[in-house]
């Protein structure tokens, strides 16, 4: 019954999230301008750009989340008990989904070696949302984490002109 219940918690926080993030981003789309800053060899993420994006889809997360209406679904007794015959049959067990709870982000970046001097940068804005589902009385809480792609960069050098290795 739990492992139902988190499936569709799963699902409708995983819809809300990316439902907020694609109307806000939709919205204002100049708002993640000037990410990140360009120099010779080097990219680095802008701090306050940075937290400003976090803070703007956090915000929009939240308030989806505030709007979803409380959940209540009624599974049936037989289904719960494995066989196909009984599927569908005798009374319900009533499922609370409450979309109540709290929303947390993150930036993460990440650098990956793809050859020599060719390394792939990648930024993402973890979003981690905590909701509480009803079973019958019994409270249960769920974490759900979403990481949103912001950049992915291949950063290039030239390429050595010889090789040498050093012999002991």
């Amino acid at each position: 019954m739990m492992q139902i219940a988190e499936y569709e918690a799963r699902r409708l926080t995983t819809q809300a999230v990316h439902q907020a993030v694609e109307e806000r981003l939709g919205q204002e789309p100049q708002l993640c301008e000037g990410l990140y800053k360009f120099g010779e060899g080097y990219v680095e993420l802008d701090a306050t750009v940075a937290n400003r994006v976090r803070s703007t889809l956090l915000s929009a997360v939240e308030t989806q989340m505030a709007v979803l209406p409380e959940q209540e679904y009624s599974i049936p007794f037989g289904s719960l008990t494995g066989n196909y015959l009984l599927s569908g049959q005798g009374p319900g067990w009533k499922l609370k989904l409450q979309p109540e709870g709290y929303v947390q982000a993150s930036w993460q970046e990440s650098y990956e070696s793809l050859s020599i001097n060719t390394t792939r940068y990648t930024a993402e804005l973890s979003l981690s949302v905590t909701v509480n589902m009803i079973l019958d009385g019994r409270s249960e809480t769920l974490t759900v984490r979403e990481a949103l792609p912001m950049l992915t960069l291949l950063l290039q050098g030239e390429s050595p002109r010889a090789y040498a290795s050093v012999l002991d």
